[in-house]
């Protein structure tokens, strides 16, 4: 059983991907029914999403600014991948 106060706090420090963090959120909010703090809760998944896709959006056209294609770029959505291709371009 996931507890409410841990998933909030991996919340607020931004730890895991999207997609993990989405997990945790609907396991928690499954296994505890009366949670009391469903709505911070809430808020800070809403934010934590918002900051990654603007993320995300950024790092691909980073990328396709490097000359990758769309197709890889989508693949390749790291801050690693980008410093390694600009440094190839740059250096």
């Amino acid at each position: 059983m996931f507890k409410p106060e841990a998933t909030l706090r991996l919340l607020r420090g931004r730890f895991w991907g999207a997609r993990a963090m989405e997990r945790r959120v609907k396991r928690c909010c499954a296994d505890n029914p009366d949670c009391p703090i469903e709505a911070e809760c809430a808020a800070e998944y809403d934010a934590f999403v918002n900051v990654t896709d603007d993320k995300r959006k950024e790092i691909y056209h980073e990328l396709r600014e490097l000359g990758v294609g769309s197709v890889e770029a989508r693949a390749n959505l790291s801050a690693a991948r980008v410093k390694e291709l600009a440094r190839r371009t740059n250096g």
